[in-house]
């Protein structure tokens, strides 16, 4: 999903281009160095990577519910994958799942993403880390959505000489929190907001 998003986000005069302020020249630079540091990792890795402070990592809800949802997906994963596959060998003879695996290794589609060798392990963890990051990712983007709500929030661009953004900048980045977090709740919020205006 995410993989064809990019033809309506990624575009010059798309909805991404449209809802930021940066000229059509560093859009695509921009965009680019972002994705330059995606990289595959458990959740476990991405919570050690950051370093967090012991005393604030115990109560810190994106690490305590990250690691219970990572859990879960996982051993779903696990079971599921398992009735198909029970070794290394299984997954890597399987034309399909080296295919599958290797859009991820492919230049073409990322920038180094920085996959593990193919395994039953590896494949359970990539599997694991599309469906956090599509299921509770997005969740947690549409969490976010109270912050764009006002004219003075979190807008990806404000006219010059304002201090909130415009009507088309409020529409963009509600529309594209909105798509990203699809919740009744954010529903209900953007439509109370838009028949305000």
């Amino acid at each position: 999903m995410n993989w064809n998003a990019k033809n309506t986000l990624l575009p010059v005069n798309g909805l991404a281009f449209r809802t930021f302020a940066l000229a059509a020249s560093d859009f695509h630079a921009t965009y680019s160095a972002c994705v330059q540091t995606l990289k595959f990792s458990t959740f476990a890795d991405d919570i050690k990577a950051k370093n967090l402070p012991p005393e604030i990592a115990k109560d810190l809800p994106y690490k305590v519910d990250g690691e219970q949802l990572w859990a879960v997906i996982r051993r779903y994963i696990s079971a599921y994958i398992g009735v198909f596959y029970r070794s290394d060998e299984e997954v890597i003879n399987d034309l399909a799942i080296r295919q599958f695996y290797a859009h991820y290794e492919s230049p073409a589609a990322w920038i180094d993403y920085g996959m593990p060798p193919l395994s039953l392990n590896s494949l359970v963890d990539l599997l694991t880390h599309s469906v956090f990051w599509i299921t509770g990712g997005h969740e947690f983007l549409g969490g976010l959505m109270q912050y764009v709500l006002h004219p003075a929030g979190l807008m990806g661009r404000i006219p010059r000489d304002k201090s909130e953004g415009d009507t088309d900048s409020f529409y963009m980045i509600a529309a594209l929190f909105g798509t990203t977090g699809k919740t009744d709740q954010i529903k209900s919020d953007l439509c109370t907001t838009v028949a305000a205006l």
